[in-house]
């Protein structure tokens, strides 16, 4: 009986507490966006985005795929997806790599 005295009442506190949800802005979610795209960028050395591991269990590889593929989805880097896959043509490529963004 006390413990579901309890239990009702914690829930009734959890209820009473409870901050209020709430979605994000538009102007937080183009913001947060940018940070991502800047912290992205940031990560990458030369021509990739590799990392080197400390641990032989890591695996190396994959950070350019995902970076790139981050980029594609939200407009960066230009690309088109026909199908499963996204293609990029050489040239947008090349202005990514010049610095003159690519993006859309």
């Amino acid at each position: 009986m006390c413990r579901a005295v309890f239990c009702v009442v914690v829930l009734c506190l959890s209820f009473f507490f409870a901050a209020s949800a709430r979605a994000a802005t538009p102007e937080e979610v183009d913001a947060a966006l940018a940070k991502a795209k800047k912290f992205i960028y940031a990560q990458q050395k030369d021509d990739n985005f590799e990392q080197k591991m400390n641990a032989p269990w890591i695996q190396e590889t994959g950070h350019t795929a995902l970076a790139v593929y981050a980029l594609l989805a939200s407009g960066a880097l230009r690309g088109c997806r026909p199908g499963k896959n996204w293609r990029v043509r050489r040239a947008d490529l090349e202005a990514y790599k010049a610095g003159e963004g690519g993006g859309r």
